[in-house]
Formats: structure tokens, sequence, C-alpha cells
């Protein structure tokens, strides 16, 4: 097993090499001088390499707890690669999916009069876009709701329920 001080004390050469920890768990170093820990597995007869990060960005114990977390994916047959694409994805829908992006979709699909738009956006700009706007939809609680609506009855505005 590694130790902190032989990961510091890698060099670079000439050539891609890897200092092998325990159960496929590995410091890559590179020509370049940059150290990067890397988990190798076999998935369905298949090999393959997943990056945990940069050293010293992440420790030798960090190294270890991710490939630790890594394993046990691979041992219930899911793959870490496949796991982080996921991730990745489910990420981007969210930023992409704010509770201002959609409701901006919402009110451009709204056959209302101009005044009636205007109104509605000048609504949402100043008492739900500050407070969730920058949301994902799905990361929006009810607490969130009660949140505004409480404060737009402290504030003596009208409230409509409809």
């Amino acid at each position: 097993m590694l130790t902190d001080a032989q990961c510091r004390a890698a060099k670079p050469r000439e050539g891609i090499y890897r200092l092998n920890d325990y159960k496929g768990l590995y410091l890559e170093i590179k020509p370049n001088g940059i150290k990067d820990w890397r988990y190798r597995f076999k998935l369905n007869e298949k090999s393959s390499w997943f990056a945990l990060g940069d050293c010293p960005n992440v420790t030798l114990g960090e190294a270890r707890e991710k490939c630790e977390a890594a394993r046990k994916l691979v041992r219930e047959g899911i793959s870490p690669v496949q796991t982080r694409q996921i991730e990745r994805i489910k990420r981007e829908q969210d930023s992409a999916n704010t509770f201002e992006a959609v409701a901006s979709e919402w009110q451009a699909l709204k056959d209302w009069e101009e005044v009636t738009k205007k109104r509605r956006r000048d609504t949402l700009e100043r008492v739900v876009f500050p407070s969730i706007g920058k949301l994902p939809v799905r990361r929006i609680t009810p607490t969130h709701v009660l949140d505004i609506l409480n404060k737009t009855v402290k504030r003596g505005a009208p409230t409509v329920a409809a």
C-alpha cells in the first residue's frame, strides 16, 4: 500500500506510469507532473478505469474512500463511470429546469392580454424569483412556497387563490 510520502515523492518520467495502492487503486503520474487517482475495475468481463480526482487535491485517504464507494457499485453490477455520467446529466437538466425558466416558458404559452402578462411577470420577478427563481424545479419544496406566501401576507399584499 502507498504512503502519503510516496505519493508526494513520485516524479514524472518520460511516459505515464502508475503506482499501485490496493484493490485497483492507482496513482497515475504523467510526464507533465500531473498526478491522478484512478480505480481499475472489471465489470461484465471488461476492464475500465474510473477517475477519482487529482493528487494533492484528493488525498490518499479520500482516494481510498472514493475507490471503496466505486468498488461497492461494481460489486452491485453498476458501472461507476455510467453512474457519474447519469449524475452529470441530471445536474445539467436541473440547471436548465430552474423555476424561472419553466415559469417563463409557461407564461409564453398563455394567451393573456399584454397588461396581464406584464402584471404576472412583475409579480414573479418581485416576489417569487428572488426566492426560488434559480432553484431547479425538482428541488422546490412546500416550505419554499409557504415562505413566499408568508412573506406576501406579512407585507399586507393581496393574495388570491384559484
